[in-house]
């Protein structure tokens, strides 16, 4: 009797025990788990070069970029900033006075303490599908100044991927003209935009190709050789 009061003493002190060590183990498979799934990211990272694929890195740009609520107007010949705005204030007033710009602004360029205007202002809505509705009102309308007709472009702002890309395709352009001097290779440097794969030529030869989900591309055949610079 009194060794059947003693197991069942000792039980009574063994089962928390047993629970708290099979707790325990489960915790320790679930930090296993966690610890491979990390290292597995981290050898798929190391794999691809360190950072993520060109398709990824284009849809992270694209989701906060402000150019997809705003229309570009191009080809501004006037110096006057300040007038520029005003001159597109007063043609918002006729074909889309019922949408509400959010701001406008000459796109500027070139190095923080040398800021440069281009000859292209965006004017910003509050949303895209603002955008799209004064987009169609605008498109076919021509933008005066005191009577007279400005030849403004007007189309959607260009996305920082799209403007990475253009980089790449007209750099890709200049290397290889270089490079072409050097292999001799006979022939003018051109671009070929035709999608889904663009193309930059030297002569007959293809020197350069950029598919429509990479921000580079590649240098073919004998200008393998050339890099785009960071």
């Amino acid at each position: 009797m009194q060794s059947e009061e003693l197991k069942d003493m000792v039980a009574v002190h063994l089962v928390p025990i047993h629970e708290d060590l099979g707790e325990i183990k489960l915790r320790a498979e679930l930090q296993d788990n966690r610890i491979a799934a990390v290292e597995e990211r981290v050898d798929r990272f190391e794999r691809s070069g360190g950072g993520i694929n060109d398709a990824e890195r284009i849809k992270l740009m694209n989701e906060n970029d402000p150019a997809f609520r705003q229309i570009a107007f191009s080809g501004f010949k006037l110096s006057d900033l300040k007038k520029r705005v005003q001159i597109l204030k007063d043609f918002a007033l006729t074909p889309f006075a019922d949408q509400n710009i959010a701001n406008i602004e000459t796109i500027m360029n070139g190095p923080w303490k040398g800021r440069k205007p281009t000859s292209t202002v965006v004017m910003e809505f509050f949303s895209r599908d603002a955008r799209d509705v004064a987009l169609t009102a605008a498109k076919n309308q021509k933008v005066f100044d005191s009577g007279s007709d400005l030849g403004l472009k007007i189309d959607r702002a260009r996305t920082k991927a799209q403007r990475a890309r253009n980089w790449a395709l007209r750099k890709a352009e200049e290397l290889a003209k270089v490079e072409a001097q050097k292999r001799g290779v006979v022939g003018a440097a051109r671009i070929d935009f035709t999608m889904p794969v663009r193309r930059v030529y030297v002569g007959d030869e293809l020197a350069f190709a950029q598919k429509k989900d990479e921000l580079r591309g590649i240098f073919v055949d004998v200008f393998a050789a050339c890099v785009l610079p960071p």
